[in-house]
């Protein structure tokens, strides 16, 4: 766990005593694949960061759609998480699991003790903010002005760095939730995409045979 927390970007501006608080108090927790954990402005659980695994951010709309603002790899931190910090933080977000996973929990009232005795921890749950606020405006960005085979095209090229394959083990029901569209979009999509010779799908698995021409999408 200490080795996890040395990688945090304000560690080596801690006195000894701020170290020693933050050691002794976060918390390590484990979570299975497919486990979701909600935050918003009326949750505060500290500052929570992905040990091993995988996360996506999302956020689902009141009749149930969902969609992926950003991911989480290994070492990301979840800000939303620490809603105590951002005062004006009013929407709910949620994170899903994608992989199992373990994660360090820094609890909001040692978050804000050190917070408030340190500012460089401040400046950078700020700096953190604007950068997960820069990426949702990037997601807004592609719902609003990109065509949705450019959007499913660059879904798949995603999942293709992630998984490390060609091969990848994905839904239409997936897609449709990564992209924040209908099921049946996604599927008469991909249904062209097959015919033009860039993929070919089978039950659970979609295998990408043209990754250059699907990135000029």
């Amino acid at each position: 766990m200490h080795t996890y927390l040395e990688t945090l970007p304000f560690w080596k501006e801690l006195t000894e005593e701020q170290r020693h608080l933050l050691t002794t108090h976060t918390i390590e927790r484990s979570f299975q694949k497919g486990d979701i954990l909600d935050h918003g402005n009326q949750e505060c659980t500290g500052l929570e960061m992905i040990v091993k695994g995988q996360a996506r951010i999302f956020m689902m709309s009141p009749q149930g759609s969902e969609i992926t603002l950003y991911r989480l790899l290994e070492q990301d931190i979840c800000v939303l998480s620490a809603a105590c910090m951002i005062h004006s933080l009013t929407f709910t977000v949620s994170m899903e699991f994608e992989t199992d996973a373990v994660i360090l929990l820094i609890p909001k009232q040692i978050l804000q003790k050190v917070s408030s005795q340190n500012c460089k921890v401040k400046d950078f749950t700020m700096e953190l903010v604007a950068d997960r606020f820069s990426s949702v405006m990037n997601t807004m960005h592609d719902v609003m002005f990109s065509s949705n085979e450019h959007r499913l095209a660059q879904a798949l090229l995603t999942q293709m760095q992630l998984q490390e394959s060609d091969t990848l083990r994905l839904t239409h029901d997936m897609l449709a939730h990564e992209l924040g569209t209908a099921r049946e979009v996604v599927s008469r999509l991909l249904k062209q995409f097959q015919r033009d010779g860039l993929l070919q799908q089978a039950r659970g698995c979609i295998t990408i045979l043209d990754e250059q021409r699907l990135s000029k999408l």
